[in-house]
């Protein structure tokens, strides 16, 4: 594969991952959230659940 494909192939990839772990990362941070309500901006983070 040549340098020219590979740079926009590497950018589509990063992407795709980002947007695949995002809402994840995202779950993560309203699992720790100590308020009960799915909502910006977060209360204080917490594992007591």
């Amino acid at each position: 594969m040549n340098a020219q494909r590979s740079i926009p192939l590497t950018m589509y990839y990063f992407g795709l991952i980002t947007l695949l772990y995002l809402p994840i990362g995202v779950l993560f941070l309203f699992s720790v959230n100590s308020s009960a309500s799915l909502s910006f901006p977060l209360d204080e983070l917490t594992f007591d659940w």
